[in-house]
């Protein structure tokens, strides 16, 4: 059969992804783990809507507005009382305010409210459209319906927020002064012994992802053989047998203190190249502190993958390896 409008009826992949992620409000009738999702309700817990692709902004706006820092900074008549009422569409500020006071307010996300079904997603809740639009003015990725890094959207934040401040002629000090602390190279010349420390300032902590330190590494190493076995055969396996690494947080934590070596080191101490011990520890501790799971490395290709694991992490995470002893 011929379709005299097959370029109009006809779905490209990003169409179809958005449209699935636009509907990610029926998990909120759906189960988990056995049981039904329990709604709540109130101040600090009103839920975000996807708009297509936007969780990693929302995940971002969700751990931001839980500090009292941030909700109290947006909340002030004097960060209210900047906005362009002639423009609000492109006022930073009066966007940003809007979305802290629907997240915080229990507005929208009353007692007795129910999940209900609509074409944009379940209600109730807030949609962040105008802060959206407003952040990813002009630029390539964030003003794009794709799925983009959480980290690089937070950064990016801070600095469209530093450049209104600045304008406006406010101190943006209250926002990041909760999230900011010191971190402190240690290197050690391998022929003199002499030690070298630097110490940056940082808004949020690298950690990378050690697959050796799996968990489960029989168990991945079985269904790599099955898949392997499968793929021969012309077939894939379902979903629900995927294995993947498990690694746990204090893994993570524990490679990223890990003494690491430094081939063709400058020493300034012996004025000549040499190996040198690398090491790293933080000098301060943030009320805050953001990590970022680097779960992306390159392949002998030198091509960009993201590593298929999950990170183990529990509901108290002990730092103490993360301070200097010295």
């Amino acid at each position: 059969v011929l379709d005299p409008h097959l370029e109009k009826h006809m779905q490209s992949m990003v169409e179809i992804e958005i449209d699935m992620n636009a509907r990610i409000g029926e998990w909120a009738i759906l189960t988990e783990s056995g049981s039904k999702l329990v709604p709540v309700w109130g101040p600090g817990r009103t839920g975000l809507h996807n708009l297509g692709n936007t969780c990693y902004m929302n995940s971002m706006l969700q751990v931001l507005f839980f500090m009292p820092e941030w909700t109290e900074f947006c909340s002030t008549e004097q960060w209210l009382d900047r906005g362009s009422l002639a423009d609000p569409a492109s006022d930073l500020s009066l966007q940003l305010a809007k979305v802290c006071r629907g997240l915080t307010s229990g507005v929208y996300s009353g007692l007795g409210d129910e999940a209900v079904m609509r074409d944009e997603g379940s209600q109730p809740g807030i949609r962040p459209l105008m802060l959206k639009q407003v952040v990813g003015k002009g630029h390539p990725e964030f003003s794009s319906a794709r799925q983009q890094d959480s980290q690089e959207f937070f950064m990016h934040l801070l600095n469209q927020i530093e450049k209104a401040n600045q304008t406006a002629g406010v101190s943006s000090a209250p926002l990041v002064s909760c999230l900011q602390f010191q971190v402190e190279d240690r290197m050690q010349c391998g022929a003199s012994g002499r030690v070298r420390y630097t110490t940056r300032l940082e808004d949020f902590l690298p950690v990378p992802v050690p697959l050796e330190a799996a968990t489960n590494s029989a168990e991945v190493a079985e269904f790599a053989k099955k898949k392997a076995e499968a793929e021969a055969r012309g077939e894939r396996l379902g979903g629900e047998e995927v294995v993947r690494p498990s690694i746990p947080a204090a893994a993570c934590l524990a490679a990223l203190v890990a003494e690491s070596t430094v081939e063709d080191f400058y020493s300034s101490a012996i004025q000549a190249k040499t190996v040198a011990r690398k090491s790293v520890g933080l000098v301060t501790f943030p009320p805050y502190l953001l990590l970022q799971l680097q779960k992306f490395t390159t392949d002998s290709s030198w091509q960009p993958v993201k590593l298929d694991c999950s990170v183990d992490m529990p509901n108290v995470l002990d730092l103490a390896s993360l301070r200097w002893d010295n």
